[in-house]
């Protein structure tokens, strides 16, 4: 179908993985979009948090942006609304700073001897087969050098040192993050930033029952109400946070019973709330309570950049259809 180069542009709402990869793949071609992050009313249609706007007016200097516009909808079988002109009926208007121009970000994966190698692989095929978007690999020993290349880090699962304040490389980490960097810690990797002076991120602790006078049959049993193997819970999400673009609902994959407080002054865009409850698997009735009022993903701004933390494996196994939105959502809208 022919796009018409007298128009102010064209606009798509947002609201499944497949808008995730065309966006990708907007991305890849150095194709300007925007998104909005308050509702608003054009060319006769309301458009939702997160709509993706492609404006003549950012493409300039792509002379043939509408073929690859075009080619990209089709091979997507995404519908493209024509955009007459920038003046909106309700809310901010399309010239207006209100729309936020994503820059394609250049987003690299940390690696060393601690990592999860089932993480590090479920992150591997999410870019590759999954969002269609690429990703370098950073070993954790050239780590310095390369921070000045990339945009984004994303640490996957696995047993890592605490944060030190005085270790090159979290110098040079943290650095970065101020300047503008984004970390992305996945699950195992919160346990690098919890309860350090450099980050708001703390763990929420147990109060542990003394169990010295217990009967064996007892303990077993007040071990097991600590435990979750695989829980499910619907998340409260914040609907105004960018994580939370074209999701309705999120529900979220407990493997363990690690819990977060939420973050103080932070953007916690989603939460257990106090009455949460696991809509499957088994939890014990200690851990839930433990689950309660805690963070599940979460922004803290340091300087210019910003730490967002997923405190479960979103990725995990590749299955779960809204974690795979919700990633997307913290690489391009944050």
């Amino acid at each position: 179908s022919m796009l018409s180069e007298a128009l102010y542009g064209y606009a798509l709402s947002y609201n499944s993985f497949e808008d995730s990869r065309f966006l990708a793949a907007l991305l890849k071609e150095n194709i300007g979009v925007r998104f909005n992050e308050t509702p608003l009313t054009n060319s006769g249609k309301s458009w939702t948090r997160g709509s993706l706007f492609i404006l003549k007016g950012d493409n300039q200097k792509l002379p043939n942006y509408l073929e690859k516009l075009a080619q990209l909808a089709s091979d997507f079988n995404r519908k493209l609304t024509p955009i007459q002109t920038g003046y909106s009926s309700q809310g901010p208007d399309l010239g207006a700073g209100e729309l936020i121009l994503i820059k394609a970000p250049k987003i690299a994966i940390l690696k060393n001897d601690r990592t999860s190698s089932y993480n590090y692989g479920e992150v591997w095929h999410y870019f590759e087969q999954a969002l269609g978007y690429p990703l370098l690999q950073l070993d954790e020993n050239s780590l310095t050098t390369a921070l000045n290349h990339i945009d984004q880090l994303i640490i996957p699962d696995g047993y890592y040192s605490q944060w030190d304040e005085a270790n090159a490389t979290d110098q040079a980490l943290m650095d970065w993050v101020k300047k503008g960097g984004k970390l992305i810690p996945l699950a195992g990797a919160l346990n690098r930033f919890a309860n350090t002076d450099s980050f708001k991120l703390k763990r929420k602790e147990t109060h542990e029952m003394d169990t010295t006078e217990m009967s064996f049959g007892d303990q077993s049993r007040n071990e097991i109400s600590y435990i979750t193997t695989g829980s499910i819970f619907e998340a409260q999400i914040d609907k105004s946070h960018p994580i939370s673009f074209g999701l309705d609902h999120y529900y979220s994959l407990k493997l363990d019973e690690t819990a977060y407080e939420l973050i103080q002054n932070g953007n916690n865009a989603f939460t257990l709330s106090n009455t949460a409850k696991a809509i499957s698997g088994f939890i014990g009735y200690q851990a839930i309570n433990k689950q309660r009022k805690s963070l599940l993903v979460g922004e803290e701004m340091m300087g210019r950049g910003k730490v967002v933390y997923f405190v479960d494996n979103v990725l995990f196994r590749g299955f779960w259809y809204t974690g795979k939105i919700a990633f997307a959502n913290a690489l391009f809208f944050l």
